[in-house]
């Protein structure tokens, strides 16, 4: 009786695992466009696996700052909406991120005005410099505006509560996922830029009588010579300490004269 229960019981989890893996399999990837019903332009270009129905409910629920979100919600405030027509389908994810950067850069250079602020494609968000550029802008005027003062008791509190989460093990992997997941986001050109750029920041050594001694492209490279921790070069550069293995080290452009109120760093052993 018992082996016959557990026959019964394995049979229903293998028949579970069966359905859910077809229904894996049948996913399928829809590229579709959203168009203005007042001149019947072509405004958005978006990929999905909901149906089109779906897809266009989420998007009129919307409440982000895009340029999308705002000609969505200006055609209903018209007592309007815009039409979700399909472009084309595919059963493999990354092949629909390449339909979709496709899409969009051929109805951009048909002249249509995309709201679409990146290329397309979850592995490929790179925004033209324009973007980038009004983007930062209106960054900057938002700050002004709404600059929040934070005091140094709630700084202090914000900081103790990060500590006590990230001392949670479920937590720190959490933020280890997040991590990886950006920076697989990531395009090839940003994942060498950033390589190029990291600590490429570059530093002046000076004398106590703040002469430029020696002009150095980065701090690592200061450091290999001179035989100094990087750390210690990068406290002096900013007026944490006075001076490191006997100079005033400073990054090019900053020439704040040595503070004589602070420690010195003598090389390391």
């Amino acid at each position: 009786m018992k082996s016959r229960i557990w026959l019964k019981h394995h049979s229903l989890l293998w028949l579970r695992d069966k359905i859910y893996l077809n229904e894996m399999s049948d996913e399928v990837y829809k590229i579709y466009k959203l168009i203005d019903p007042t001149d019947n332009s072509i405004r958005y270009v978006g990929l999905t696996i909901n149906s089109l129905k779906q897809r266009l409910k989420s998007h009129r629920n919307e409440r982000s700052k895009s340029h999308k979100t705002f000609w969505i919600q200006s055609l209903k405030a018209q007592g309007k909406s815009p039409i979700i027509e399909l472009i084309e389908t595919t059963d493999s994810y990354e092949l629909a991120c390449e339909k979709e950067i496709y899409w969009i850069d051929k109805l951009k250079s048909d002249g249509n005005k995309l709201t679409n602020h990146a290329s397309g494609g979850n592995k490929n968000k790179k925004m033209s410099e324009e973007v980038r550029l009004k983007m930062s802008l209106a960054q900057k005027e938002r700050h002004k505006k709404n600059k929040l003062v934070v005091s140094e008791e709630t700084k202090k509190l914000i900081s103790e509560i990060r500590k006590e989460l990230m001392k949670k093990p479920e937590n720190r992997e959490k933020l280890r996922i997040a991590s990886k997941r950006f920076e697989e986001s990531k395009s090839q050109e940003r994942k060498l830029q950033d390589i190029l750029t990291q600590n490429r920041k570059e530093v002046i050594q000076y004398d106590f009588d703040m002469n430029p001694i020696k002009e150095f492209p980065s701090i690592k490279q200061a450091c290999r010579e001179l035989n100094i921790h990087s750390s210690n070069v990068t406290k002096c550069c900013n007026l944490k300490v006075s001076t490191v293995g006997g100079f005033v080290w400073r990054f090019k452009g900053d020439t704040r004269p040595m503070r004589q109120d602070k420690r010195k760093i003598k090389n390391k052993e």
